[in-house]
């Protein structure tokens, strides 16, 4: 079991796990998103080994010291990037008969979004030293997020069937991008909408919710990501992934022959 922890400031990505001080990218070790085998991926991200959900909190306190933060009218500690936290499972187990292993594989990101802001009431006073820089983060912030409404309108639309034809704009931003399996790919998604009792903040309330409402529409075909394996060796089996050609199914397919065949006996009896 590994984590890592991702933050996205002004469409730069940050390493929360780095043993430096999380700086900004480099020649050496940049961080780049990149498309793989299992969907997209963050290259030279930090990962660590857990044992324990005190490891996980541990990771994610030591984390949060890292993370950018700033005053606004509305907010003396707003968060000003979005990041993502990401845990991941790999596991393999030995097929009672002793003739294959079975492997699976697991990721469950956790995401903080930056909420939207207005830059009259979330502002900062007229001649204040940080002012350019908070305008850049809110430009920022809300571009990401304006990109993301737009994803999800369009994979709403799909599910009805509706303007099928559309592009996605995934690429549009990193943060779509990193959560492409997640918004109508092969994802569950699980969507918190937090909200303020407060008059003042009721259009960001409203908008809120209507990121929730439209997200509710999303259609996601969630794959599981089991492969069984056989082959022999010299202790009566393979401990290593089959290589191509080798009799490697997802775990998927077997379950679907396995029904297939128990209605086809189902079938036969009853013919008998």
């Amino acid at each position: 079991v590994t984590c890592s922890y991702l933050e996205i400031y002004n469409e730069e990505l940050r390493d929360l796990l780095d043993d430096g001080t999380a700086k900004m990218n480099d020649k050496q070790g940049k961080l780049e998103i990149m498309e793989g085998k299992n969907g997209t991926f963050c290259r030279n991200l930090t990962e660590r080994e857990v044992k324990s959900a005190e490891d996980v909190l541990n990771l994610m306190q030591k984390a949060q010291q890292q993370r950018i933060v700033g005053e606004t009218k509305m907010n003396k500690s707003s968060s000003r990037s979005h990041c993502l936290f990401t845990i991941q499972v790999h596991g393999k187990i030995t097929l009672l008969n002793g003739d294959g292993d079975m492997e699976f594989f697991g990721k469950l990101h956790m995401v903080d979004l930056a909420g939207s802001e207005c830059a009259k009431s979330a502002g900062n006073e007229k001649g204040a030293p940080n002012e350019v820089a908070r305008e850049r983060e809110r430009m920022n912030i809300n571009r990401s997020l304006l990109t993301l409404g737009r994803v999800i309108s369009i994979l709403k639309e799909r599910s009805e069937n509706k303007n099928t034809n559309a592009r996605i704009p995934y690429r549009d931003s990193k943060l779509t991008r990193i959560l492409q399996e997640s918004l109508g790919g092969r994802c569950k998604t699980v969507i918190v909408a937090t909200l303020s009792p407060s008059i003042t903040a009721i259009e960001e309330s409203i908008s809120t919710l209507n990121y929730a409402q439209s997200a509710n529409g999303i259609m996601n075909k969630p794959v599981s990501s089991s492969l069984i394996s056989f082959g022999v060796g010299e202790n009566g089996f393979s401990n290593e992934r089959p290589k191509e050609g080798s009799s490697v199914e997802s775990w998927q397919e077997m379950e679907m022959r396995l029904q297939y065949m128990q209605a086809q006996v189902e079938e036969a009896q009853a013919a008998l």
